[in-house]
């Protein structure tokens, strides 16, 4: 199993990811224990697992990436995130209130995505457990 899936709708996390993240600025964010089943949907996988409730919002994304797709116009541009295998570092562009709070958010401006500080990023490439997120790093604005 990765150490990070998208479990029809939240994110879940292994025992070793919260782990780290832990040691982080995780504001409102948390954990909380869930069951991660098999095909069967009886058989438990081994070990603990957790959704990862984010529980911070700031609103820093200022677009780019590969022509990134409107969805909803009330206010601001939601924007799709393009496939993580079009984007490449610094093609995302967010200000500086990225620099500023927790380590972990999201921004209303994009959807399924999360944004993570460098900290908490060096921090999981130091476990041993970035590879499964696939980082890229955003420009500062």
């Amino acid at each position: 199993m990765p150490h990070i899936f998208m479990g029809y709708g939240p994110w879940i996390v292994s025992t070793a990811v919260a782990d780290v993240m832990r040691q982080f600025d995780m504001g409102q964010g948390g954990f909380y224990p869930v069951r991660v089943l098999k095909k069967d949907r009886r058989t438990p996988f081994n070990g603990e697992w957790f959704c990862l409730n984010f529980g911070n919002v700031k609103k820093a994304y200022l677009g780019g990436g590969r022509d990134p797709t409107p969805h909803i116009t009330k206010g601001f541009m939601r924007h799709a995130m393009p496939s993580t295998h079009l984007i490449q570092d610094n093609m995302l562009m967010v200000n500086a209130d990225a620099l500023v709070g927790p380590d972990i958010w999201v921004d209303p401006q994009i959807y399924d995505t999360f944004f993570v500080s460098d900290r908490l990023a060096q921090g999981l490439k130091g476990a041993g457990l970035a590879r499964a997120f696939g980082f890229k790093k955003c420009k500062i604005i």
